[in-house]
C-alpha cells in the first residue's frame, strides 16, 4: 500500500504546489456547493409559495411551527465560503500584558468569540485554538493550523507601551515565509482597510515582523492584530467595552469575508 509523504517532508516547492491543489480544489467544492445551495433555496422558495396559495385557496389548512429548513442547510455547507481559524491569544497561566482589572487573556477571547459568531452567520467554517481559558503554547497553536489548514489564521491581541499617548490596532503580518507570505500580505490590507474606514477607530496601520512564531510557521494566509493599547486610557475605555468590541470584529469579519471571496474568484460588493 503505498503512503503519500508528510508535507513536513516535503520541499518548500512542493508544499507550495499542494496548497495551490488544496486550493483548487477548495475553490471547486464551493462553487458546487454553492450551485446546489441556489438550486435548493429555489426549489424550496417555490414549493412554500405554492403552499401558500393553497393555503389561500382552502385546499389545505396552515400549520403551526418554524421551519428549520435553511438552517439545517446552513449547517450542512457552514464552509461554503472558507475556514479561518482564531486564535485568542495568551491563556490559563499565561495572562499576557497587564490590563489592570481585566486580563488581557480575558478580552482576547472575548473578542474572538464575537468573531466567531459573525464569520460563522457568513457561512464560514471556524477553527479555534481555544474557545476557554486553557493555556496553550504557541508550538500547539501552529500544529493545530497545520493541522487543519484554514484558508487563513487570525491571533487577536492587546498591546502596550511606555508611552501611554500611543494608541489605535495594528496588524502584524509575514510575508517573508515560504508559505503564505504574499496571502498574508493581502489579508493585513483588507483588515487595515476596512478599519481605517471605520472612523470610531484608528489605525495605527500594518507592520511586517519575521519574528512572530504564529506568523513565521503557519503556511497560511496569517496576521496577528493588536486590538488596542491598554496602557492608553482612551484605547482602555474601548477595549473593555461590547460596543467597541463588537465594532472591531465586525471590521475584521468584513476583511476576512472579503479576502475568501476574493480567493474564490468570487465578485466583491
Amino acid at each position: 500500500m503505498s503512503m503519500q509523504p508528510s508535507i513536513e517532508n516535503l520541499e518548500p516547492s512542493q508544499r507550495r504546489q499542494l496548497r495551490r491543489e488544496r486550493l483548487k480544489r477548495k475553490r471547486i467544492k464551493r462553487k458546487r456547493l454553492q450551485k446546489k445551495l441556489i438550486f435548493f433555496a429555489v426549489s424550496v422558495l417555490t414549493l412554500f409559495f405554492f403552499r401558500s396559495v393553497m393555503i389561500h385557496s382552502g385546499f389545505i389548512g396552515k400549520e403551526s411551527g418554524t421551519s428549520h429548513v435553511f438552517e439545517d442547510l446552513w449547517d450542512l455547507n457552514d464552509d461554503l465560503l472558507g475556514t479561518v481559524m482564531l486564535d485568542a491569544g495568551h491563556g490559563g497561566n499565561d495572562c499576557g500584558t497587564d490590563a489592570g482589572a481585566i486580563l488581557e487573556k480575558e478580552l482576547n477571547l472575548q473578542i474572538t468569540l464575537k468573531i466567531q459568531k459573525k464569520l460563522e452567520k457568513k457561512g464560514v467554517r471556524v477553527f479555534m485554538t481555544r474557545n476557554d481559558d486553557t493555556y496553550l503554547s504557541r508550538d500547539a497553536r501552529v500544529a493545530m493550523a497545520k493541522k487543519e489548514n484554514p484558508d487563513l489564521f487570525i491571533s487577536i491581541h492587546q498591546n502596550s507601551f511606555t508611552d501611554s499617548s500611543v494608541r489605535g490596532m495594528g496588524i502584524w503580518y509575514n510575508e517573508k515565509k515560504t508559505i503564505g507570505g504574499e496571502e498574508s500580505y493581502i489579508l493585513a490590507k483588507k483588515i487595515e482597510e476596512k478599519i481605517a474606514a471605520d472612523t470610531q477607530i484608528i489605525s495605527r496601520g500594518i507592520v511586517a515582523d519575521t519574528d512572530l512564531q504564529v506568523l513565521r510557521q503557519t503556511e497560511v494566509a496569517a496576521v496577528l492584530i493588536e486590538i488596542g493599547y491598554v496602557t492608553n486610557p482612551e484605547d482602555w475605555k474601548l477595549i473593555v467595552s461590547d460596543e467597541y468590541q463588537e465594532r472591531a470584529a465586525e471590521r475584521i469579519t468584513e476583511a476576512a469575508v472579503a479576502y475568501l471571496m476574493q480567493q474564490n474568484g468570487d465578485e466583491l460588493v
